[in-house]
């Protein structure tokens, strides 16, 4: 199987909003292309951009995986008409009766998968396709789970909000936890042993042996823009890890 990434999670928060950006990638092989979480709406058009410049198009994606039904990685699924989409069973029954006062999964996301062509996965380890396996990730929430997938490199586990970074992956348990601490932490411990190279929900790719977190993949830079000057001249922050900077100034505007 190939990993082609789509997006790379950035593990941040504001106090006025949540970032919400969510890892997504391509699981290919000649047969199969399948996308791992949908992302939210603001999402939307950098699909799109990098499904084109793939020279794909939506209907080229034969399968979609969720790994959970939170707004910031399903909020896309509905352009996948023509693809099977895998989702976790206790995901999707825990939707259908969701207070509209919850704050990770929307109440019409049960809406939005009717018309879909949905599979929907046991609480249970299942193989998918010769090298691509489900392994369960609860805690963080009701029915999470990931995949396992066998490439060249060794075993990547895409692990949505199970292991939200690295630092969850050095703490041994998610950074947010919905429901249930210990089952988040065994479920964790589970995953990260059978797993080479870890694709966290909410940053970006990093290696893991021996029980420890290795190097990220590669760099990453983050550019934001602000219109506070009402003469149209925008405020730019650009933040990496790749130089010396001092990323923990502050800006006075």
């Amino acid at each position: 199987m190939r990993i082609d990434l789509v997006n790379y999670g950035m593990n941040a928060k504001g106090d006025h909003f949540l970032c919400g950006v969510t890892t997504m990638a391509l699981i290919s092989d000649n047969k199969i292309n399948m996308l791992v979480d949908t992302g939210s709406y603001r999402s939307r058009v950098h699909i799109l951009n990098a499904l084109a410049q793939r020279h794909m198009t939506v209907d080229d994606v034969t399968h979609v995986f969720i790994t959970h039904c939170h707004w910031d990685h399903v909020m896309n699924m509905e352009l996948f008409r023509n693809s099977t989409i895998f989702i976790p069973r206790l995901e999707y029954e825990f939707c259908a009766n969701v207070s509209p006062f919850n704050v990770a999964t929307p109440s019409y996301v049960y809406n939005m998968c009717k018309g879909l062509k949905l599979e929907l996965l046991e609480p249970k380890e299942t193989a998918l396709f010769p090298g691509v396996r489900t392994v369960l990730l609860h805690g963080h929430s009701i029915g999470q789970q990931g995949i396992l997938v066998d490439t060249e490199d060794g075993t990547a586990l895409f692990a949505g909000d199970g292991i939200w970074s690295a630092r969850s992956a050095y703490r041994g348990r998610p950074d947010m936890v919905l429901v249930n601490v210990e089952e988040a932490m065994e479920a964790v411990k589970n995953a990260l042993a059978q797993a080479d190279i870890v694709y966290p929900g909410h940053d970006r790719p990093f290696k893991f042996k021996d029980g420890k977190v290795g190097e990220y993949l590669f760099d990453a830079e983050y550019k934001f823009s602000f219109a506070f000057d009402p003469n149209g001249t925008d405020m730019e922050l650009i933040i990496n890890t790749h130089d010396n900077t001092d990323r923990s100034k502050y800006y006075k505007l």
